[in-house]
């Protein structure tokens, strides 16, 4: 199976350390060739400018990658289109150049804001803006709280024993799966298939389904599949496939997934919350691997501190439901005063510019 034209991701994870810090976790800096990072307040048009690109280069045949913001998948955090290594990216406070000029130029959606109309509302607009911060980080809040209980539950299960037979396990999928490429070593990327969002957990596996055809299923309740994900892939970079590792929302150190297109093959975690909907390659039922007595002396534990991870990710989604109430009444604010026009013309020639390095390089590709 190819890789289709248009796959989507999230952009950053919902507990801290989450959000990209910099342009180079979009693309590799001694890879980059155009990065632009767009600045804006809220109803500038962002969305609407990155959506334009991407339309414009997707409609010429440019593969585009959509990193969709992990609170707020409507909304845009940047595309990518990897054969021209380059990329648009709704620039953040958290997202600085990490090569000006060279690779990065910057533009900001703000000259369209008509602002003599938004300094007479500059009350209401300061009133929403603090009660968006302060709910977006109770939100955070109780998902670092979550992080530390699903950090518990592991630590419950997980005994170097069971550590052991699953790096063994994985050892043998990969020498049966993972033909080796002479002469060459991976290369990998971080992209988030999984997302907390305002309305709930969500995952793309539109994305597993579109870049690959084989699909492990790992069926795992307690966060087991790190320790199998992470030795698979050591041992697919180390055979010279390139893969997509896929990291925990709640803890960006950890591994849900992982993605190796140039053998349309991938590793889904499973559980009873998310089950893979497709139909499964072969099947591993993690939660098998702990030993029966290891789980029925920690059975009331695990039970506690499950019904606590749940209190607690509902409570954080509220939260994240009432910030995204206050932005939406923030851009309501804005929306009168922005001269969308403006935007979707500077959209135009940007997309514009992009367009012309691909038609230039489409017949190398």
């Amino acid at each position: 199976m190819s890789n289709a034209a248009s796959v989507h991701f999230y952009q950053g994870a919902c507990s801290p350390p989450g959000a990209p810090a910099c342009s180079e976790s979009l693309i590799p800096l001694s890879e980059a060739e155009d990065i632009l990072l767009v600045r804006g307040g809220p109803g500038s048009g962002k969305t609407l400018f990155l959506s334009r690109i991407a339309e414009k280069l997707s409609e010429s045949g440019a593969s585009v990658e959509y990193l969709h913001t992990s609170g707020f998948p409507e909304e845009l955090g940047a595309v990518i289109f990897p054969e021209l290594r380059s990329a648009v990216a709704a620039g953040s406070a958290c997202m600085e150049s990490s090569c000006p000029g060279a690779v990065e130029h910057e533009i900001s959606l703000d000259q369209f804001y008509d602002l003599a109309p938004l300094r007479e509302k500059r009350k209401k607009i300061l009133t929403l803006t603090v009660s968006f911060k302060s709910l977006f980080g109770r939100a955070a809040r109780y998902f670092s709280a979550a992080r530390s209980v699903s950090e518990d539950i592991l630590g419950q299960v997980l005994s170097e024993e069971t550590a052991l037979r699953i790096a063994k396990r994985a050892r043998g999928i990969a020498a049966r799966e993972f033909r080796r490429v002479p002469g060459k070593t991976g290369t990998g990327k971080m992209r988030y298939l999984d997302a907390v969002t305002a309305s709930d957990q969500l995952r793309r596996f539109d994305t597993v389904a579109a870049l690959c055809e084989n699909v492990y299923e790992l069926v795992d309740n307690y966060g087991l599949s790190d320790c199998l994900l992470q030795v698979l892939r050591t041992e697919a970079l180390a055979a010279g496939r390139d893969v997509i590792a896929c990291p925990s929302p709640l803890d960006p150190g950890r591994l849900c997934h992982l993605l190796i297109p140039s053998l349309s093959l991938a590793f889904v975690t499973s559980s009873a919350g998310m089950p893979y909907p497709g139909k499964a390659y072969r099947r591993i039922r993690l939660d098998a691997v702990p030993g029966s007595a290891e789980l029925r002396r920690s059975r009331t534990r695990l039970r506690f501190s499950k019904k606590i991870l749940a209190a607690l990710m509902e409570e954080g989604v509220q939260h994240l439901n009432q910030a995204r109430s206050a932005a939406g009444e923030l851009e309501a604010l804005y929306a009168p005063h922005v001269d969308l026009d403006g935007v979707l013309l500077l959209a135009e020639g940007e997309g514009n510019r992009l367009l012309e390095k691909w038609n230039a390089r489409k017949s190398d590709i």
